[in-house]
């Protein structure tokens, strides 16, 4: 395991999910970047940006994740590569999206949700976590739902602001867009359990 600077970690996270450990006190009592640790595999082989799983037609990745006072402040970019009307090997604009909290994070646990469509003006909401009916064809399990999309290639952003610092794993998630491209199941990085 390695420690990196505060400016590698950010170039590293930005190509990938990366698993975070508790921060360690160096000696001057401050905090020292956290230990990294590779995780999320399928977003470790593709550079930023590319489409985390061949169930998704849209790029999910991790652009942000960092300590803000005492929460840690994920954010999700998901962009469409290919935006068209869903044929010819277009896909449709992301109508919303999901995704499943796992067993160690809870709705007690967000201190604070929102989705943005250029990481500076932010729409907060209040988070649910349950079966969307408009994606019942593709799953029943419940998800937090961000009521967001896509527009043309333009990336939009998707932030949920947490009190405990989780580890990073695969985990399950829902997209839904128009009715050719239709709705689906992948997995992107998300909430582990604490080590």
């Amino acid at each position: 395991m390695k420690t990196l600077s505060k400016f590698a970690a950010v170039a590293v996270l930005t190509a990938g999910c990366f698993l975070y450990s508790a921060c360690d006190k160096n000696s001057n009592d401050e905090p020292s970047v956290p230990k990294v640790m590779e995780t999320c595999t399928d977003q470790l082989q593709m550079s930023s940006g590319a489409s985390v799983s061949a169930s998704s037609p849209y790029s999910v990745h991790i652009s942000d994740l960092y300590k803000d006072g005492e929460n840690w402040v994920w954010i999700w970019e998901i962009k469409n590569k290919k935006p068209g009307d869903g044929t010819n090997g277009t896909v449709q604009d992301l109508s919303h999206w999901g995704i499943d909290l796992g067993k160690c994070v809870g709705l007690g646990d967000i201190v604070e949700a929102a989705y943005s469509q250029d990481k500076v003006i932010w729409t907060p909401f209040t988070p649910t976590f349950e079966k969307d009916n408009s994606l019942l064809e593709c799953s029943e399990a419940s998800y937090v739902k961000f009521d967001f999309g896509t527009t043309g290639s333009q990336s939009s952003y998707y932030k949920l602001v947490i009190t405990k610092n989780v580890t990073h794993v695969d985990r399950e998630a829902v997209y839904k867009s128009g009715s050719t491209t239709g709705c689906g199941v992948f997995e992107t990085c998300g909430f582990g359990c604490p080590k």
